[in-house]
């Protein structure tokens, strides 16, 4: 499985979590899905990216967002999807703040990254240059 097919078996698991309402679950599921929806565009643009073994997922973002930048401001569910990856395992605020509203939020940030992946980073005439054109 690639980056993107293993995004969407997460995204698959958030909604069974989601629907059980295991909020906090469904929450770390999102982080995940975001870290490997953007892998999945880092790893066309860099296939040697240290990047790629990490949850550096705000550097990930910069180097995606710095060859195919977005039409929106991102960089707060990057920031959510880092601070929200380690504490939804290992929560130490309880589960006050793993609502069923707060979950949702994730869900959204899910599908803003996915557009932003399936519709804003796309290939452009460089990119198509170097894969079916390579310098020998």
């Amino acid at each position: 499985m690639n980056f993107y097919e293993l995004a969407e078996e997460e995204i698959q698991t958030i909604d069974v979590l989601y629907a059980a309402g295991k909020y906090r679950h469904a929450v770390y599921h999102s982080c995940i899905a975001i870290e490997l929806l953007l892998k999945s565009k880092l790893v066309q643009i860099d296939p040697t990216s240290v990047l790629l073994e990490s949850h550096d997922i705000i550097n990930i973002y910069k180097a995606v967002n710095e060859k195919y930048e977005s039409s929106k401001d991102l960089q707060l569910i990057v920031r959510f999807s880092r601070k929200y990856f380690n504490e939804s395992r290992y929560p130490v605020s309880g589960k006050a703040v793993y609502t069923m509203g707060f979950a949702t939020q994730f869900l959204q940030y899910v599908k803003d990254i996915k557009y932003y992946i399936d519709t804003e980073c796309t290939a452009n005439l460089e990119d198509l240059v170097t894969k079916f054109n390579p310098i020998s």
